[in-house]
């Protein structure tokens, strides 16, 4: 989970978990694995719980991390735009990829 990103981790813990339900078909696999992804400061105090059903997990989790955003210790996340998009410039060229140039004076392969 990243920051105060509650909802958005919870979602895609149930898709992932739909995906491949045998990693997580005794329901308190699925909490051992859904808690395990919180965030630091959260996974302790749920884990300390013991909660017994999915559902309770994402409950208690939510209220902390609600409770969290509002004293400080995790900071809320800010939506950004084309996130995990790689820059590329007007030529669609990748600006993060490295790109051979030619021979250099030594005629060894050079790269930019």
């Amino acid at each position: 989970m990243v920051g105060a990103g509650h909802a958005a981790y919870t979602d895609r813990f149930h898709e992932l978990a739909r995906l491949v339900p045998h990693l997580v078909t005794p329901e308190s696999r699925m909490i051992e694995r859904y808690v395990y992804g919180l965030a630091p400061q959260i996974h302790g105090m749920v884990t300390a719980m013991e909660p017994k059903t999915m559902q309770k997990a994402v409950q208690i989790s939510g209220a902390l991390t609600d409770e969290a955003v509002r004293n400080g210790s995790i900071k809320k996340v800010e939506k950004r735009g084309n996130v995990g998009e790689t820059s590329k410039d007007k030529n669609g060229r990748d600006d993060n990829k490295r790109t051979r140039t030619g021979f250099n004076d030594s005629n060894t392969l050079k790269s930019t």
